[in-house]
C-alpha cells in the first residue's frame, strides 16, 4: 500500500499558490503604474520644457524607451516570477520560511508523499508525518502567512502617483494641458497638440471645412498670442505634409494685430497643415479643437467632360437625326434643327444652367436637368441665331460646390438661303435673234442643302411669265450642285419679229426658296436683217480699250516721272544712284512691252476686219501704235541713259528736262490716238444703228 500526501496538505499548498501569484500580480501592476508614470511624466515635462521644439524623432525615441522601462520594471517584480512555476517542495519550503513552527515537518510531509522514496521509511511512520502535519496546518490562514502588508510601500507609492495624477488633471487649465502632454508622451505618433507658451487660433478655414477644392487657391488666416500681451513676432509660417512627406514651409503676410494670412495653392492630393512661429510648432487650435496637425481633404469641382450631341434636322431637310460624342461643346447645325444636348461630368451632380449669349437676343439662361445616374445634365436647344454658350452653376451632390463658368463654346446656326443659278452660256445679256433660232443654254445651279427642281421662265412683251420646265432634268434633282445644258427652240415660243422677249432661269430648293439667273433680253428680227457689222464693233471697242489701257499708262508714267523730275532737280549736284537711277530706267523702258503687246492686238484685230472703210481705219491704228513702239521709247531711254551717265550737272540737268518733255509727248499722243479710236467707233456704231432702225420700220 503506497503512502500520498495528505489532501489538506495539498489543499493548503494550493492556497499558497493563489495567493503568492495574486500577490505578485500586484505588485506587478504597482510597479508598471509608478513606472509608467514616473517615466513619462518626466518626458511630458521635458517636451513642455522644450516648448515642442524636441524633434519628433527624439521624442519618439524617448517614448520607446520609457515603455522600456515599464517593460523592464513589471518584469523584475512580476512577469519572471510567474513564468516559473514552483513545485510542490518548492511550495512548503516558501510556507515554512512563512511559518517557522512547520520547519521541515510541512517539506518532510511532502517528500515522503513522493513514490520514489516509498523504500526508504515504513509506511505507518509516513502515515504518522501526513497525520501530524496535516493536523497542524489545517488551521494556517494564508492571508496571515502571507499578508497584503508586504506590498505597503509599492501599493502607497502606487496610490500617492495615481492621486497625484488625478489632482493635476484636474486644475483648471493646466490639467488640459497636462493631458495633451501625458498623451504626446504616451502617444508619440498621434495628433495631440503640443503645449507652449505661444497660442496660434486659426480664424480661417474654419472648422467646419474639412474639404477643398482642387488646384485652387486656400485662404488661411491665423491669430498669435503669447503670455506677454506685447509680444510681437516676426516670422510665422505655414508647413504641410502630404503622405507624411513634408514641404518646404511658407511665410505668412503680417496683418493687423497679431494676425497672420496666406493664399495657399491647395495641390490634387489630401494634406496636413500647421502653423510654426519663428520655426517652432505651437498649441495650435481651430474652434474648440486643437491638434498637431489639421488635415485638410481635397477633392475636384464638378466640371463638364464631354459632349454627346443628337441633331434632330427640320422635316424639309430630309436628313437623318445625327448622334455625336465629343469634348467640346461646340453646336452646328441647319436653322431650325433641335440639338438633345447632354454634358457628361466628373461626378454626380443635382443641377447646372446654360448661359446663352445669342446675336441679336442677348444673354438669357437655360436650367440643366440631371440624368437618371446624376452623372450628366440634359437640356434641349432649338438652333435659330448664332452666338456662344457656356455651362454654370454645375452643382456637386458631394460637396454642393458650384462649378466655375466653362470656356465659351460657339453657336453656329447654316442659314438654308435661297439657291443661286447662273447662266454660263450664252454670255451676252442682249441677243439679237430670229424667231425661228435654236438658243444653246448652259447654267450652274448650286445649294446649301440640295436642288429640288429648276424651270425656265420667259415673257415676252412684258405680259406674264409663263413656267416651263428644263428638258431632261427629272425632279427632284437631290443634289447640292446642278450643270445643265439644253437647248431653247424659238419657233415653239411662236415668236414675231420686233417681238421683246425675257429669258431666266429659275432654281428651287428642298426649303422652297427660289434663286433667279440674271435675265436674258431677247430682240426678235427678221432673218434678212445682216448682223455682221455687230461683229465688227465688238472687234473695234476691243482694240479701243487697248489704246485706253495704254494711254491711261501713260498719265500714270509722267506722274511717277515729274516726282523723279523734282528729286534730279533738288539733287543736280549729285549724280543719279541707287534706286532713283533703276526708276528712271524702269520708267523709260515701260512703254516698249505696253505698246508692243498693244501693237500685236491689233494685227490679229486687222485681219477679221472685212475689206473697205474699217480695215482702212484699224491700219491707220496699227501704224500709230508701231510708230509709237518703235520711235518714243528709244527717245526716253536716250535721255535718261545721258542723265545717269554724265558727270555735268548742266547736261544732267537738260537730259532730266528732255526726258520730262519726251514722256509728257508720248502722254499726249497716246491720248489723242485714244480720242481717235474711240470718234471712229462712235461713227460706226451710229451708222449701224440708223441702218437697223431702218430695216425694223
Amino acid at each position: 500500500m503506497s503512502v500520498q500526501v495528505d489532501p489538506i496538505i495539498l489543499q493548503k499548498l494550493e492556497d499558497f499558490r493563489r495567493r503568492r501569484r495574486n500577490l505578485i500580480f500586484l505588485r506587478g501592476f504597482c510597479s508598471a503604474v509608478v513606472s509608467l508614470l514616473a517615466v513619462f511624466t518626466t518626458i511630458a515635462v521635458a517636451d513642455y520644457l522644450t516648448q515642442a521644439r524636441m524633434p519628433p524623432e527624439v521624442r519618439t525615441a524617448l517614448s520607446y524607451i520609457g515603455y522600456a522601462i515599464v517593460v523592464f520594471a513589471v518584469w523584475r517584480t512580476c512577469a519572471r516570477l510567474l513564468i516559473h512555476l514552483p513545485s510542490r517542495r518548492q511550495l512548503a519550503r516558501l510556507i515554512e520560511q512563512t511559518a517557522p513552527e512547520l520547519r521541515e515537518d510541512l517539506l518532510s510531509a511532502v517528500e515522503l508523499g513522493r513514490e520514489d522514496h516509498a523504500g526508504l521509511d515504513s509506511e505507518v511512520f509516513r502515515n504518522l508525518v501526513q497525520q501530524n502535519v496535516s493536523s497542524r496546518v489545517k488551521d494556517l490562514d494564508m492571508s496571515s502567512a502571507l499578508p497584503i502588508a508586504r506590498l505597503r510601500k509599492w501599493l502607497l507609492a502606487t496610490a500617492a502617483l495615481i492621486v497625484f495624477t488625478f489632482g493635476l488633471l484636474n486644475i483648471p487649465d493646466f490639467g488640459v494641458k497636462f493631458q495633451r502632454l501625458m498623451g504626446r508622451a504616451l502617444l508619440p505618433g498621434a495628433n495631440i497638440a503640443p503645449v507652449t507658451d505661444v497660442q496660434v487660433a486659426i480664424l480661417a478655414p474654419h472648422n467646419d471645412l474639412s474639404i477643398t477644392p482642387k488646384s485652387e487657391p486656400l485662404r488661411f488666416l491665423v491669430e498669435v498670442s503669447g503670455k506677454k500681451k506685447e509680444l510681437t513676432f516676426k516670422r510665422v509660417e505655414l508647413e504641410t505634409r502630404v503622405k507624411g512627406g513634408k514641404r518646404k514651409p511658407l511665410g505668412m503676410d503680417a496683418r493687423k494685430g497679431n494676425q497672420f494670412s496666406l493664399d495657399y495653392n491647395v495641390d490634387r492630393e489630401k494634406f496636413e497643415y500647421r502653423i510654426l512661429v519663428e520655426g517652432a510648432p505651437c498649441t495650435m487650435s481651430m474652434g474648440n479643437v486643437t491638434a498637431e496637425w489639421f488635415e485638410m481633404d481635397v477633392a475636384s469641382r464638378p466640371y463638364v467632360t464631354s459632349f454627346t450631341k443628337t441633331y434632330r434636322y427640320p422635316e424639309y431637310a430630309k436628313l437623318e437625326p445625327m448622334t455625336v460624342e465629343e469634348d467640346r461643346g461646340d453646336l452646328e447645325g441647319w436653322e431650325g434643327t433641335e440639338v438633345d444636348l447632354v454634358l457628361h461630368t466628373n461626378q454626380v451632380v443635382t443641377g447646372g444652367a446654360l448661359e446663352l449669349d445669342l446675336t441679336g437676343a442677348g444673354k438669357s439662361k437655360v436650367q440643366l436637368a440631371p440624368t437618371e445616374d446624376g452623372k450628366a445634365l440634359k437640356t434641349t436647344l432649338v438652333l435659330e441665331k448664332t452666338g456662344t454658350y457656356h455651362s454654370q452653376e454645375v452643382t456637386s451632390e458631394l460637396t454642393g460646390w458650384k462649378s466655375k463658368p466653362s470656356q465659351a463654346f460657339e453657336i453656329a446656326v447654316q442659314l438654308d438661303e435661297a439657291p443661286g443659278i447662273r447662266i454660263v452660256v450664252p454670255e451676252e445679256k442682249s441677243l439679237l435673234l430670229a424667231p425661228d433660232d435654236i438658243i444653246g443654254l448652259t447654267a450652274v445651279a448650286e445649294d446649301d442643302l440640295a436642288l429640288a427642281k429648276i424651270e425656265y421662265h420667259f415673257r415676252i412683251n412684258n405680259r406674264g411669265w409663263k413656267k416651263f420646265p428644263v428638258p431632261g432634268l427629272e425632279t427632284p434633282i437631290d443634289q447640292k450642285k446642278a450643270l445643265l445644258q439644253f437647248d431653247l427652240d424659238l419657233l415653239e415660243l411662236k415668236l414675231r419679229p420686233n417681238d421683246r422677249a425675257t429669258l431666266k432661269l429659275v432654281a428651287v430648293d428642298r426649303k422652297g426658296a427660289i434663286g433667279e439667273s440674271d435675265p436674258i433680253q431677247l430682240s426678235i428680227i427678221s432673218r434678212d436683217l445682216d448682223l455682221s457689222a455687230i461683229q465688227t464693233i465688238k472687234l473695234k471697242s476691243l482694240l479701243l480699250e487697248g489704246i485706253t489701257k495704254l494711254a491711261d499708262s501713260a498719265e500714270v508714267r509722267a506722274k511717277e516721272n515729274n516726282e523723279l523730275y523734282s528729286i534730279a532737280l533738288k539733287r543736280n549736284q549729285e549724280p543719279i544712284l541707287g534706286e532713283t537711277a533703276n526708276r528712271m530706267r524702269s520708267l523709260s523702258r515701260s512703254l516698249v512691252e505696253e505698246s508692243s503687246l498693244l501693237f500685236d492686238q491689233t494685227l490679229t484685230t486687222l485681219t477679221a476686219m472685212p475689206r473697205g472703210t474699217d480695215s482702212l481705219e484699224v491700219a491707220l491704228l496699227t501704224r500709230a501704235i508701231n510708230s509709237i513702239a518703235q520711235l518714243r521709247p528709244g527717245i526716253s531711254s536716250t535721255h535718261s541713259e545721258t542723265a545717269l551717265a554724265s558727270e555735268d550737272s548742266k547736261i544732267r540737268k537738260q537730259a532730266v528736262q528732255d526726258l520730262k518733255g519726251s514722256i509728257e509727248s508720248d502722254k499726249g499722243l497716246l491720248g489723242n490716238l485714244r480720242n481717235v479710236a474711240r470718234g471712229l467707233l462712235d461713227q460706226e456704231v451710229r451708222a449701224v444703228g440708223t441702218t437697223y432702225l431702218r430695216q425694223l420700220l
